[in-house]
């Protein structure tokens, strides 16, 4: 007996044919069982197989950077940023497989940062035309935008606050004649500077007394200071003699300080030898001539007792003694 079989199988379907015979099917094929009958005759069957590939589709989509997406077979992929790929794998009505390869491409957003820099108080309208009115701090905004793909671009605007220079020149300066002195406002080098002697430079040093003067500038406008520089004579000279003689000639007829700096807070008195004071004075200028309560006093040695404070700002204090001669 011979016997003819024409069949459909899917791809990589496992298939006996009626000799035992077992094979995956991965293409067309065909195949002959010789089989004995119950009475002992010969029974050829042949067994022609039809190989049905699965249906296969194939898709791109385009997604943008973070998004998720779910595929036709239910799985769903989170936070995409790479591209990638996947396969829903369903049963058609014959029982064969259906894939749907689907292709996701990853559109990234544009993301930009920009620094911008304005005055204290001032207005700013950012990318997306938003405006922060009256800032007096540093600030960030971010302006959100939708490319051709329509994915977000995201442009982040760090905005910088500027001042108007704060200078501080300080107070007069009194220094001695031979010295230099740093003449500097206190604030950052990054801004421009004009000084009264031409200098452009953050500080300068000086030598000669006068008044000197800067303007500091930024983008935010400029502001003035001056101080004042005095010289004095550092090297004080304060000498007392120690013999005069009021005897009413044109010579030493008064005992007192010569000096040749500036003087403040000046005491002098004078004692006779029994510890009584008998002359003060307050001003250096002024000298003892030789009398005490309208009279000349008599020939001997009195003691003086003499303090100020000099141009050095130090406290100055003396003892000693004064020959009276006629």
């Amino acid at each position: 007996m011979l016997v003819t079989n024409n069949l459909a199988v899917c791809q990589n379907e496992i298939y006996t044919f009626p000799d035992g015979t077992v094979e995956t099917i991965l293409a067309n094929t065909s195949n002959v069982s010789d089989l004995l009958t119950i009475a002992g005759c010969d029974s050829i069957i042949t067994t022609n197989i039809t190989m049905i590939p699965p249906i296969q589709n194939i898709e791109t989509v385009n997604v943008c950077s973070g998004d998720d997406y779910t595929f036709p077979d239910g799985f769903t992929s989170l936070n995409i940023v790479t591209n990638e790929s996947h396969n829903s794998v369903f049963t058609t009505s014959s029982g064969c497989d259906s894939i749907i390869t689907v292709n996701l491409i990853v559109n990234g957003g544009v993301a930009l940062t920009q620094q911008e820099s304005i005055c204290s108080g001032s207005n700013f309208t950012f990318p997306d035309g938003s405006t922060e009115t009256n800032i007096i701090s540093n600030t960030s905004h971010n302006s959100v935008f939708q490319n051709a793909s329509g994915c977000d671009s995201i442009i982040t605007t760090q905005v910088t606050v500027m001042n108007l220079p704060q200078i501080d020149l300080g107070f007069d300066i009194t220094k001695c004649e031979e010295d230099t002195v740093i003449i500097n406002p206190g604030v950052n080098s990054d801004l421009d500077y004009l000084w009264n002697t031409g200098a452009t430079t953050p500080s300068i040093t000086v030598q000669q007394n006068g008044t000197y003067s800067v303007q500091v500038s930024n983008a935010c406008g400029t502001i003035n200071d001056s101080v004042q520089v005095f010289n004095t004579n550092c090297s004080c000279t304060f000498y007392l003699p120690n013999t005069f003689t009021p005897d009413d000639d044109e010579h030493n007829q008064t005992f007192g300080a010569e000096y040749d700096c500036k003087l403040s807070d000046f005491e002098m008195q004078i004692y006779n030898r029994w510890g009584e004071m008998i002359f003060q004075n307050f001003n250096v200028d002024h000298k003892w001539d030789g009398t005490y309560d309208g009279k000349i006093v008599p020939q001997g040695t009195y003691t003086y007792k003499i303090r100020y404070t000099n141009n050095l700002a130090e406290d100055q204090e003396f003892v000693g003694h004064v020959n009276v001669l006629r």
